[in-house]
């Protein structure tokens, strides 16, 4: 290998990993988004209705009907 085929090489490389990181961080700004939207709507519930058991069941049961691959720890 001549030492332009190892920049070259190193060149795509380094596009690779730049690609990668950027598409890594498109996929956690929407996972932050979905799970700041997920906050609002549990904050929302609790303050604006007074709830029975099942109410607050039923509210709890859709806010995590969102799969666990989309989730986001917050205090990560």
């Amino acid at each position: 290998m001549t030492p332009n085929d190892e920049n070259m090489l190193n060149e795509q490389q380094y596009t690779n990993d730049e690609e990668t990181i950027e598409e890594v961080r498109q996929r956690w700004d929407v996972a932050q988004c979905i799970q700041n939207i997920k906050l609002h709507l549990f904050q929302t519930e609790e303050t604006e209705i007074e709830h029975t058991t099942e109410e607050a069941q039923s509210a709890y049961e859709k806010i995590n009907a969102i799969p666990s691959g989309t989730r986001v720890d917050v205090n990560a």
